[in-house]
């Protein structure tokens, strides 16, 4: 994951963004969200994503490294009168939970993490029995010039780091770690980005 810093300076843009893209995608999974889960929503930004799944389920925590992050998604859960969700700073890579969880989320995330293996492990240890993962992810491997152009303004430390795959790369990895794939939708834009549905088996 990037340092902070980077987060911290764009918390007030992402918290002005009403994320449209993200609550249309939230709307696809309600299958998915049960009113009795409790939920945790990894890398959760300023919490557009993790408010609505809020008002489906009995609990969420939104967890993210960024402080000024945090600070929006709190604002924001207490101005809809929230009381359902929490808001933790923590480091996304080597979180940990106590009690039930039953759903997992994590919106534009994957391609941040350098040991995705080790944060798969961790996700299917956290989850109850039968619990989900789901994840939106934008997958650089096959994105041409603007992967390159990505990769090159990392190395300047402009940009987080990028880690590139592919759909089916990503796929392959999450089910070597115990999931079974229920669904996987891709969303086929500049970057293809997919929508994939888990169950730890």
């Amino acid at each position: 994951m990037a340092s902070t810093t980077f987060w911290d300076k764009q918390a007030k843009n992402f918290s002005k963004d009403n994320n449209s893209d993200l609550i249309s995608i939230i709307s696809r999974l309600d299958a998915y969200i049960k009113p009795s889960y409790n939920v945790i929503d990894l890398g959760c930004g300023t919490a557009q994503g993790t408010l609505a799944i809020a008002k489906q389920a009995t609990n969420i925590v939104g967890l993210d490294l960024s402080k000024e992050m945090i600070h929006y998604a709190r604002e924001a859960a207490n101005e809809q009168e929230l009381s359902n969700v929490s808001f933790e700073v923590c480091s996304i890579d080597s979180y940990s939970t106590q009690g039930n969880v039953d759903l997992i989320t994590s919106f534009n995330l994957l391609h941040l993490i350098n040991d995705l293996d080790g944060m798969l492990k961790s996700i299917y240890e956290q989850l109850n029995e039968g619990g989900y993962y789901i994840s939106y992810t934008p997958c650089m491997a096959k994105a041409g010039i603007l992967a390159s152009i990505i990769k090159f303004i990392s190395k300047l430390k402009i940009f987080p780091d990028i880690t590139s795959f592919t759909t089916d790369v990503l796929q392959e990895k999450i089910s070597s770690n115990g999931f079974k794939i229920l669904s996987a939708e891709i969303d086929y834009e500049q970057v293809p980005q997919i929508l994939i549905v888990a169950q730890k088996e």
